[in-house]
């Protein structure tokens, strides 16, 4: 990383799986493509949740949105460049082919009509990139240092789990969180940024995690739950009720301001 070159951040590209086909199929379905299934990759990192391919059981249907909203907030939330390919805020589906390339019909296209959780995944895309851009401390083009290198009071960047200031959760509990340090960055007011905490909880239980404690008067605030089916981002961001911890259910992401 540097600031000439930087990198970019993808779930997924051309070649391979759209996003909606990384959590709904395990197996590649190339076999339009005349080459008995032969072509593409077979190592996709993919989940189908209990169906390969469409369904209509709601189980699996919000076991994908799950997933689908995780990722986007890991491309959105993390240093670098953040890469979406057309069509996965529409859900856009290949049937399972992973190497589309010599589709051209519906298969290779981009399918932009309306269908279930299109509208509700397009409003989150647009929020997590509006949040990014108001946020320059996430998408800084130097490197973290994951100290305090500059005596802010805290790390660039750090790490927490179920003790602040620690990544100490054993690897069976899959969650973990990230604090972005606020005073690292200026926004367009010449500002310090917030202070800014995601929450992962990859786990299929409900994790808890610590908050480490703000300077003076700061506050915790609750911008985004992606458990949410309705809005992942809240109408209104609100002080979380647990200033030491926050809950973090089931596969899902959570993020906090604190200002």
């Amino acid at each position: 990383q540097n600031k000439t070159v930087g990198f970019v951040n993808f779930m997924a590209n051309n070649n391979g799986f759209t996003l909606a086909d990384l959590f709904s199929y395990c197996e590649k379905h190339n076999e339009a493509n005349g080459e008995e299934n032969a072509d593409g990759s077979n190592y996709n990192f993919s989940i189908n949740c209990g169906t390969e391919g469409k369904t209509t059981r709601k189980y699996v249907m919000e076991l994908r949105r799950k997933h689908l909203y995780m990722a986007l907030s890991m491309v959105f939330f993390a240093q670098g460049v953040p890469l979406l390919l057309a069509g996965d805020e529409a859900l856009n589906s290949q049937q399972g082919n992973n190497n589309a390339y010599c589709q051209d019909n519906k298969t290779g296209w981009v399918n932009w009509k309306r269908n279930t959780g299109m509208e509700a995944l397009q409003e989150f895309v647009q929020k997590l990139a509006a949040f990014r851009k108001a946020h320059p401390v996430i998408r800084k083009a130097e490197p973290m240092h994951l100290n305090d290198y500059q005596h802010k009071g805290c790390p660039d960047l750090s790490y927490h789990s179920d003790n602040a200031w620690a990544a100490g959760l054993p690897e069976e509990k899959g969650a973990f969180g990230v604090m972005y340090c606020g005073d690292y960055a200026v926004n367009d007011a010449g500002e310090p940024d917030d202070m800014v905490y995601i929450g992962y909880n990859f786990h299929t239980g409900v994790n808890e995690l610590a908050l480490p404690k703000l300077a003076g008067k700061k506050k915790w605030y609750v911008v985004m739950d992606t458990a949410e089916q309705e809005h992942a981002f809240l109408p209104e961001e609100k002080p979380a009720e647990n200033q030491h911890r926050i809950t973090v259910r089931p596969q899902s992401v959570v993020l906090l301001l604190g200002k």
